[in-house]
Parts: C-alpha cells; sequence; structure tokens
C-alpha cells in the first residue's frame, strides 16, 4: 500500500456544530490541519486529493455526508472549506448534534 491512502482515517476529529453558528454562515466550516507521514513528520508539500467523511459514529458506519477537494500542504500544513462543494444542509446538523469527522488522503 502506498501514499493511496495516506494515513487512512488520518484525523478523526468529534466536532460539534450548533444549528445558530451554521446558519450564520454560507454552511461551511473552516478546517486546519497539519498532514503527517507515519512517522510523525510532516509531509512533501504538494496538492493532495482529500475526501471528508461524516459519521454519527466514533468509528465505523456509514458517512452521512461526504465531500471531495484538493489541499495544498506547506510543511504538512494546510486549510480547506468543508462544504465549499457539497454544501452542508441545516438538517443534517438538526438530526445529528454530534458528527464525527474523517478524512482519507490521496496524493
Amino acid at each position: 500500500m502506498t501514499h493511496k491512502r495516506l494515513l487512512t482515517k488520518l484525523l478523526l476529529l468529534c466536532f460539534i456544530v450548533s444549528y445558530s453558528i451554521l446558519q450564520a454562515s454560507e454552511k461551511q466550516i473552516s478546517y486546519q490541519g497539519q498532514l503527517l507521514d507515519i512517522n510523525s513528520t510532516p509531509v512533501a508539500d504538494g496538492l493532495y486529493s482529500v475526501d471528508f467523511l461524516l459519521y454519527t459514529d466514533s468509528v465505523g458506519g456509514i458517512p452521512v455526508w461526504t465531500e471531495t477537494g484538493d489541499i495544498n500542504t506547506s510543511n504538512g500544513l494546510f486549510s480547506y472549506q468543508i462544504g465549499s462543494k457539497n454544501s452542508l444542509s441545516s438538517s443534517l446538523f438538526q438530526q445529528n448534534p454530534t458528527l464525527f469527522l474523517e478524512l482519507r488522503i490521496d496524493r
């Protein structure tokens, strides 16, 4: 297995987003992170394809929302607007007050 799935489930973060916060925005979440390899070293600078998936369970299950986008890294650091390609609906957060984010990285 190569960099095709660089650190699958790299970051599994739980975040709770209230409806009122989402309503005030354009239904996007600003996300920043650092992409590290298996040795906890920042990945090479460049373009990476990322699948963003939201789940209702912390382990396993079927995602309730997905989006694929590209990130550019600098010393592993990146930022991305979650929901910029596949809008985050208000009902998603009304029906699921707690969601878990998974990132799948391809080079």
